[in-house]
Parts: structure tokens; sequence; C-alpha cells
């Protein structure tokens, strides 16, 4: 059910209850309808804030019940939650926290990532803004639903560790940068490890190196992405990594190390949002040697000759060419053609054509371009990988 459709029916079903409630100073509203899912029940439900502009708590009461009465026989109790409060500011509060909620999950899986490991790791399911008490206060809290995932779901003494641990974070989280909350509510499940994954095959050596050559532009452009939102101890390691991979020289056990702990969150949480988190469970496995292998592509090239991109011929004067995310700047240089062309984008995403003399133009999927025998231009790197088909004219 749309939230439209929902606010029209409770106004229908509020002004049926007015009616039979005579005290009633005014007719109640739906202020504020927030959407949320029920994770137990697994379907979509709303929570409906209706304020009744009413002071009398016997009057709020008859409404209270008359209200539940007519959901009940309707049965919209079955996908709604709603709530009732009087003459206060919980809506326009409950907006902005709803938002702040938002930051603070994001900053909840950072903070519980750096204590993940192949046995065990914590998964945030739900985080959202609360109200004790709606009738006599106008408190908040954030209840937080968390998963632990261990390889032992049985072990009391570690499922308390998690627990301590969680409440530790949210404590130190709710009294700093997130002090609008004044309290919060914390509900954790323990499931057991699952180490299989979609096909059951066995994880090994093999398997590693083919999920890396099948997967390594997307694992290096989402990992660059959960890199920039990361502190400057990952930042600073993974600018290590480039200068060993750069550079071709040998690591200290002591360098591998510090460059494992620090990205070891960054890329954990990569390989889940990708659903590669198999990765991490190779007997012996390495985040240095999985980071060395998803960066190695971006080694200098050998010589001029070398070209920034692939390409294969599909017929006489038609090929296609693919740029990787990951080639360098200074490899796209200012050249000129033989021959005219016709270049129609197949996939990319911000990559961009430049003439000499001429400002940038976007190059956008689907559209084609004339590059003319002769004249100067370049490419521009984008976001993702560049697919283009090439025709001689």
């Amino acid at each position: 059910m749309e939230k439209n459709n929902l606010k029209n029916i409770f106004d229908k079903v509020i002004g049926s209850v007015y009616s039979k409630v005579e005290s009633m100073d005014r007719k109640p509203e739906v202020v504020l309808i927030q959407d949320i899912y029920d994770i137990y029940n697994e379907k979509q439900k709303f929570d409906i804030y209706i304020d009744t502009f009413n002071s009398n708590e016997r009057v709020n009461d008859e409404f209270n019940s008359l209200l539940r009465e007519k959901l009940r026989l309707l049965s919209l109790v079955k996908y709604i939650n709603y709530r009732i409060f009087y003459n206060t500011d919980v809506p326009e509060r409950f907006d902005s926290l709803v938002s702040l909620s938002e930051e603070f999950r994001t900053d909840l899986e950072k903070s519980l990532s750096s204590y993940d490991s192949d046995d065990n790791y914590f998964e945030v399911e739900y985080v959202a803004p609360e109200n004790t008490n709606w009738k006599p206060y106008n408190r908040m809290f954030i209840q937080v639903i968390v998963r632990l995932n261990t390889n032992e779901p049985n072990n009391d003494d570690l499922v308390k560790a998690g627990e301590k641990t969680l409440q530790v974070i949210l404590t130190r989280m709710v009294k700093g940068r997130y002090s609008d909350f004044e309290a919060y509510s914390l509900h954790m499940d323990v499931e057991e490890l699952d180490y299989s994954n979609d096909n059951e095959e066995t994880i090994n050596e093999e398997t590693i190196k083919e999920k890396l050559k099948n997967h390594a532009t997307s694992i290096r452009t989402k990992f660059l992405e959960e890199l920039e939102s990361s502190g400057q101890d990952a930042k600073i390691a993974y600018k290590d990594l480039q200068k060993i991979i750069n550079g071709g020289k040998n690591v200290t056990p002591e360098e591998k190390k510090i460059i494992e702990t620090e990205l070891k969150g960054v890329l954990k949480r990569t390989l889940k949002k990708l659903g590669l988190l198999g990765l991490f469970l190779l007997p012996g496995g390495s985040v240095f040697i999985i980071l060395l292998k998803i960066f190695e592509k971006r080694r200098n090239r050998k010589s001029d000759d070398e070209k920034p991109y692939s390409e294969n011929m599909v017929s006489e004067g038609v090929k296609f060419r693919t740029f990787d995310v990951d080639v360098d700047t200074d490899e796209l240089k200012w050249h000129r053609d033989r021959q005219d062309r016709l270049v129609e984008v197949i996939e990319g995403e911000n990559w961009g054509l430049q003439f000499d003399n001429e400002l940038p133009i976007s190059l956008v999927s689907g559209q084609s371009y004339i590059i003319p025998e002769g004249v100067y231009h370049r490419v521009i790197k984008g976001d993702s990988e560049l697919k283009v088909k090439i025709t001689y004219l």
C-alpha cells in the first residue's frame, strides 16, 4: 500500500472515530508516515503518527480505544504501527533524526568492521529512532539490531563479549557525536557462519584467482569508494601499497602486517557488499595478497608501444575497445588518427572526449561521435570501465 492511500484511509478512519468522541476539541490528523521494514516477518510496514491536539488524558484514551477497535476491524493492524502524541514537537524532531540515524549506521558499521575475523563478524541489520513514551514525555532513543555471525553460536562467553563490545561502542556514540539521541535499544541475533557459497564449490587458491580475475574491476571500484570514507591511517596504508606495487620493491613482514591491519576493514566491507565474502575464508588467505592481485594492474607500462586499452576486431573496419577504470591519466595522451572513424559508446560513466582547442564533451552511453582524420584529440578518464565500438569510415 502506498503512503498517500494509507493517509487517505487513516483520515477517513480518524474522522469516523472523531465523530464518536464528543469532548474532543479538534479533529486529529496524521502528521507523519514513516516507512519501516519488519525484518522478523519480512514485510513492509508503516509507522503512523497522529496528533490529537488534546490535553485531556481521559478524552485521548477514549479516542485511542475507539481507534484501535476500528483498525482491528479493518485488519490494518497487520501492516501498520501507529503512535499517538499530544501537542509535542515529536514529528519535526523524529524527521531530523531519521537522516541522522543513517549516519549512525554507517559509523557503527565502520567501528564494528575492526572486530571482524575469519571466525566472527558483525552485521548491522536495522537502525532507526524510536520514542520511549509518546504520552507524558518527548524522549527519543535509537533502536539497533545487530547480527553476530560466528562459528561458535553456542559459546555463551563469546556472545556476552559481543554484546559488551556493542554496548561500549553504542554508549560512546550516543554520548559523543550522536548526543541528539538520549539512549539506545540493542538487540543482537547470533547465527552460525556459513562457509559454503551458492555453488557449494570448494574455496581454494584456484577459486580466489578466478574470482579476482572475474571481479577485479568491481572490487577496485567499490574498494576505492569505501576507502574514501575511511580513516587517515587506511588511506596512508593504501598509498604505501601503491608504492610497493609501482616500485616493485620487496615488502618486509612488518610493512605487510601494517597494510593488512589498516586495510582489512575496508576490504571486508567491500567484499561483503559485492557478495564475495568467501574470499576472506580461504585457508591461509592474506589481505595483502588479495589487495596486491586486485591493484597490480595499476603498474606503469613498460613502453610507449603498450596501449592503455584492450581491443578485438569483430569484422573488417569494426572493432571493440575497452579502457580499464584503473588506467593512468598520463597514458591517455593527445593523438591523431589516420582515418575518419565513428565511435559508439557501449558503456562507461563520466568519461570524456576533447578535441584540440575545444572544451571536453561527455561520452554518453548509447551515443556516437565522429573523430575526423588528422585532428588531435584525447580521451578523459571516467569512473568505470569504458567500452566503445569503433567503425572506420
